[in-house]
Parts: C-alpha cells; structure tokens; sequence
C-alpha cells in the first residue's frame, strides 16, 4: 500500500545553465516571456531510485534567455511495490506527480538564487499549478511545454 512508500531525494546536481545578460531586459514585455518546463525519467529498480531530469527555459521572441537543467535522484522505497510488472519503465502518475513538484520547487529556489543579481531576477518561475504539472506528465516532455 501506498502508505508505507518513502521518498527522499538523494542527489540533486545541475547539468546545464546558460543565461544572457546583456539583453534589454527593461524594454522587455514580460508578458510575452515563455516559460517552459521539459523532463525526462528513468528508474533504476534495483536501487530504488527514480532520476527526474527537470529543464526550465525562459523565451522571449525566439531568443532564449536562460536554461537550467538540474538532475534530481530520488530514493523510493519500495520502489517495485509500485511498478506495474508489465512496464518496468512507467513510474506511477502520482507518484510523478509527487515528484515532479518537488523537483519544480526545488528549481524554483535555484533559479530565485542564480537570477538574483541578474536583469532576470523579476521573472521568477511561477507557482505552477498541479493541473498544470499533470499536462506536462500527460505529454511526457522531451521538448518544452510553456506555461
């Protein structure tokens, strides 16, 4: 059951992070900025762990201002309890869910440090709704998916 399930994040490590300053963020229409979340899994079952490699990209008229991927690995246990036997690579929908808003959060608060000193630091991520991250797992994202 369900209950006796537990998550902890073991490793969250950065794989990429790109940033233009010199833009004129001021002239900027911050209505028109994308922001867009992309993921990617994959489940070691035998370690019970669960990586979740979580990329933010913000867009402003097809010129990228920033990336950031962070690489995040969680340890849930027991993880096969919650594999279907049939698809050993599918992680349960709320158990991603689960996941997914911790690693958002998370980068939220890597993004709020790393843009703070940066023309960026007005336009934080925003508080993404759950219906919102279950669009993203609908898609299961390898390309982004905007805000």
């Amino acid at each position: 059951s369900h209950n006796s399930i537990s998550i902890r994040i073991q490793n969250i490590q950065e794989t990429e992070f790109s940033c233009i300053y010199d833009f004129e963020y001021d002239l900027m229409n911050s209505e028109l900025l994308e922001v867009g979340l992309k993921f990617e899994t994959n489940i070691i079952a035998k370690d019970n762990i669960c990586n979740i490699d979580l990329s933010v990209r913000y867009k402003y008229e097809e010129k990228i201002l920033l990336t950031l991927g962070v690489l995040f690995g969680f340890e849930v246990t027991p993880i096969n309890a919650l594999m279907d036997e049939n698809e050993e690579e599918a992680i349960p929908e709320d158990l991603l869910l689960n996941l997914l808003n911790i690693a958002v959060g998370t980068i939220r608060g890597i993004l709020f440090l790393k843009m703070q000193n940066t023309p960026l630091h007005k336009n934080y991520l925003p508080i993404f709704s759950v219906s919102f991250i279950n669009n993203v797992i609908m898609r299961q994202l390898l390309s982004y998916y905007c805000v």
